[in-house]
């Protein structure tokens, strides 16, 4: 009796969330308007308001947010990506981030003024993944754990016994 040992690669991709958001200058409470996800890639749609009736921040372009972990010294800053339809929403993409707690900072300025238009929380957590793949006889096991750094394993399983094991770590 032949028997085939089949190994599946199946590509797992992790893709950026995205947050829409409207922030009131005026009221700015990062406690009050926290938001949360899973680490990775960050997409904020940011939506500015004076209470009332939308705030043109055009002439401010570009916009840099802050981002500071609240837990340790990491900061980054990231400059929105030019939007002006409609003239109050701008968007950050924020690369990768680990999971964790932060503080979300962003000031306008023009010549003739600076003033806070957006603060907020943002709490991550790990994001797992795993994947399974069965064919008589044969299991295939993938399981993949995103943090700051990707750590993958592979386990291959011939009638139960693990006959191979494959873990990726930087």
């Amino acid at each position: 009796m032949v028997r085939y040992l089949a190994i599946f690669l199946i590509p797992l991709a992790v893709s950026g969330q995205v947050y829409n958001t409207t922030q009131n200058v005026i009221d700015l409470n990062p406690e009050r308007d926290a938001i949360s996800g899973e680490s990775g890639p960050q997409r904020i749609k940011a939506a500015f308001t004076d209470g009332a009736a939308s705030l043109d921040v055009t002439a401010g372009l570009p916009i840099p947010l802050v981002v500071k972990s609240r837990i340790d010294d990491y900061e980054i800053t990231v400059t929105n990506s030019f939007t002006n339809t409609p003239p109050n929403v701008v968007w950050w993409e924020i690369e990768d981030l680990a999971a964790g707690s932060y503080e979300l900072k962003a000031t306008y300025t023009d010549s003739n003024d600076s003033f806070p238009v957006f603060w907020r929380y943002l709490s991550l957590t790990n994001i797992g993944s795993t994947v399974n793949v069965s064919i008589t006889g044969i299991t295939v096991n993938a399981s993949v754990g995103v943090t700051n750094l990707i750590t993958s394993s592979l386990n291959i399983y011939y009638w139960g016994t693990n006959v191979a094991s494959i873990t990726n770590s930087p």
